[in-house]
């Protein structure tokens, strides 16, 4: 060591500063060298691998704007546990041992996209803190604070972004190529989230120029077209889903590019629409395109809403959801566009009902479009339910004017029709578990199709466009003789294009069925006990129309928005009901939606509930607009001395209790306390008498007087308590029975 310390001192001063430099030089190297081709080698590398088992095939939902970025589903991320694990571990080592290494930050990086895709948000945003405030790398800085901004809205921390992109503002160094793409990358997702659509594809246009890998161009050049689709942008969305088609790696993104594209063509003349037309048949016929069948059917239905032609698209909707036999995605779509047909275009609520019912049915949760749906199936279940009961009582109402020969063949009829109803049901089920043994056997289906090409009737493609060609030009038909006769009565339901016959082939359908199919359908005497025959049957029936109508008018009005529904509805109600218990409220209901329309006369409603109506709630406020606050401040000071009263009778102080409560009753005679208050005078009547039958008059009236309240059970039992054998009251007088005492055997 001396000899070694003696040869330094003979050197010269400036050899031994190289010699130190070089020293620290190689040490630094070694350092970058080991941390970078070791630890975080392998770190990254695993990384690579689990993003590829966990982004590699993401599920899509085509009906829907895809996803910029995968989803991170930490339910997934546990099956790669002992991988994150063997990251961090790995990833750690050149942050102990290496720790004045270059490579170190991009270690914490892939440590807190680690915790990122396991869930664990609070400490991946802590780690990207980190680098991002003790890194002297601007680029390690500007991928922590991209990775920042995804584990913020990735955790439902949405209202933090903003903060984090307002730095980024300020920043002065420029990103580079990577982090320039990932942070678009990102935005677009985050916009995605937020349905910001627009700034999506401001994004992803800027996104495009820095992405090499041919899958994520086809796919955001995809969601380009998909936003310029919904958008109108028909020209800017033909040019993406034309580049996506021809980069699309995949079959499946080739065939909805391929068929997004021809969704947004110009239809301008009728070869344009015939062009469209043998397109869609050459996907339907194309074997590759059979698990694809319900999509296609599905984009030919929205092609002819487009054209306004909606018995086609139900139609073509209807054949989707036959075919739709594992995908219950597309067939809870094919459904929501059904209901949505009938609700918003053909305002048939009673049949959108039933669609709007089968999509809750099918449709997964976790659809973004399953609770506005789920929504309104309720609003058309209320509206179902008084629509139905209305429908039911006018029914009712026409057979008791028939005679009786009349009503039994009327019955009779009605019993037939419904059998054939069940027959046709029953058909279609058939037909549709017929078709899905044959989409189950793919290889026997290529056979038989293979040797019937050229027998239409053997060709299941060729007799969807022809029942399609013949519905719009027919309509729909039962087969029978003398079926072009003009006076014939259409039926556009979906269903019943299905079935191939009706009629006389149902009899003999029905010969030839086993089975009870028809054990819900009603009896002819069962059906006649209903007919309201007696004054008491039709009081029961008009009092049920009376609450329908006045239902269903509400359900116009505040859930369906249908003003002229609104008033053909309570207009009947307060024309046949005028005394009814509803009426005046349906009458304003009417005033309110008519102030709101300038060409209604809404003072002729109010008019008619100030004039007809004078004592009700509502005339009262038409005439005083201060009548609910003026209401309050008496109930209130009615409630202060029931209060006092209800004190003072528990101190046994009954006189000037009661004389309090005769107070409340005189100065507030409409206050919503009066049955606390009039019971209350009864017990203290139970108090003060020597002569209880006076007691069991008072509870009596409180009864009679107040039958809705709820406090009309506790008056019983309080009367149930006295015997009335011990009474001496004689015999109860008419119309005033006397309860017998639930307490004697």
């Amino acid at each position: 060591m001396l000899k070694i310390f003696l040869n330094i001192k003979n050197y010269n001063p400036g050899i031994l500063l190289i010699l130190f430099i070089s020293l620290f030089t190689s040490c630094q190297q070694y350092h970058d060298t080991t941390a970078r081709f070791n630890a975080y080698f392998l770190a990254k590398e695993k990384m690579l691998e689990i993003e590829d088992n966990l982004f590699g095939k993401p599920q899509n939902n085509y009906n829907d704007i895809l996803q910029v970025l995968p989803a991170i589903d930490t339910n997934a991320s546990v099956g790669q546990k002992a991988g994150f694990e063997y990251i961090i571990e790995k990833a750690s080592l050149p942050i102990q041992w290496h720790e004045s290494s270059k490579w170190v930050d991009d270690c914490y990086i892939v440590i807190g996209k680690s915790r990122l895709y396991q869930g664990d948000f609070m400490n991946a945003v802590l780690t990207f803190r980190y680098v991002n405030t003790n890194s002297e790398d601007d680029e390690a800085r500007h991928a922590s604070l991209v990775l920042l901004i995804r584990t913020l809205f990735e955790s439902d921390q949405m209202n933090t972004v903003p903060s984090v992109l307002d730095y980024i503002r300020k920043e002065k160094v420029p990103f580079n190529e990577e982090n320039t793409r990932n942070y678009h990358l990102v935005m677009a997702q985050y916009n995605r989230y937020l349905e910001d659509f627009g700034k999506v594809a401001l994004h992803l246009e800027k996104a495009l120029p820095f992405v090499k890998n041919r899958a994520d161009r086809t796919r955001f050049h995809y969601i380009l077209g998909q936003i310029y689709q919904m958008q109108g942008l028909d020209t800017e969305a033909y040019e993406n889903y034309d580049i996506a088609l021809k980069l699309s790696p995949t079959y499946e993104m080739e065939f909805h590019s391929s068929l997004n594209r021809s969704g947004v063509q110009k239809i301008e003349n009728e070869e344009d629409m015939i062009k469209a037309s043998k397109y869609y048949r050459r996907l339907l016929s194309d074997e590759k395109n059979r698990e694809f069948r319900d999509k296609i059917y599905y984009e030919m239905a929205k092609f002819a809403i487009k054209q306004k032609d909606y018995p086609t698209a139900l139609n073509y909707l209807n054949e989707s959801i036959q075919l739709s036999t594992s995908n219950t995605i597309q067939k809870s779509y094919s459904y929501l566009k059904a209901g949505e047909i009938y609700y918003y275009y053909l305002k048939d609520f009673e049949k959108a009902a039933l669609y709007y019912d089968s999509t809750v049915q099918v449709m997964p949760p976790k659809i973004k479009e399953y609770e506005p749906t789920k929504e309104l199936a309720d609003i058309l279940v209320e509206f179902s339910k008084y629509h139905s009961m209305v429908k039911e009582q006018d029914r009712l109402i026409m057979l008791s004017k028939l005679s009786e020969d009349e009503r039994v063949s009327y019955l009779e009829n009605e019993i037939e029709t419904e059998r054939e109803a069940v027959l046709l049901k029953k058909r279609n089920e058939d037909l549709r578990d017929e078709r899905r043994k044959k989409v189950a056997s793919a290889e026997s289906a290529d056979l038989e199709e293979k040797e019937n090409a050229g027998w239409y009737f053997s060709n299941s493609t060729a007799k969807v466009f022809g029942r399609t060609n013949f519905i719009r030009k027919w309509g729909s038909r039962p087969l029978e003789d003398n079926w072009r006769r003009s006076k014939k009565e259409l039926n556009s339901l979906p269903e019943e294009q299905v079935a191939g016959a009706s009629g006389n082939n149902s009899k003999v359908e029905e010969q030839e069925t086993k089975e009870d199919i028809f054990a819900s359908i009603k009896p002819l005497s069962a059906r006649q006990e209903e007919v309201p025959t007696t004054q008491e049957k039709m009081d029961a029936v008009l009092a049920k129309l009376d609450e329908g109508l006045f239902g269903l008018g509400k359900v116009y009005a505040y859930r369906l928005k249908e003003p002229e529904n609104v008033f053909s509805t309570l207009e009947r109600q307060a024309a046949e009901f005028p005394q009814g218990e509803n009426t005046p409220e349906g009458i304003y209901i009417m005033y309110l939606i008519c102030k709101e329309i300038d060409s209604c006369n809404h003072e002729m409603y109010k008019n008619t509930i100030i004039s007809k109506y004078p004592e009700s709630f509502y005339a009262k406020i038409l005439i005083n607009p201060n009548y609910v606050e003026e209401s309050n401040i008496k109930n209130e000071e009615a409630e202060a001395l029931y209060n006092q009263s209800f004190a003072l009778f528990k101190e046994t102080r009954y006189e000037y209790a009661d004389s309090l409560l005769n107070k409340a009753i005189n100065n507030y005679p409409e206050n919503i306390y009066l049955d606390k208050i009039h019971l209350l005078k009864a017990m203290i009547v139970g108090k003060t008498t020597d002569d209880l039958k006076y007691y069991y008059f008072a509870l009596n009236d409180f009864i009679n007087d107040f039958e809705e309240s709820d406090l009309v059970d506790y008056a019983k039992n309080l009367k149930s308590g006295l015997s009335t054998a011990h009474l001496d009251i004689g015999e109860p007088e008419e119309n005033e029975p006397i309860e017998e005492n639930k307490n004697e055997e």
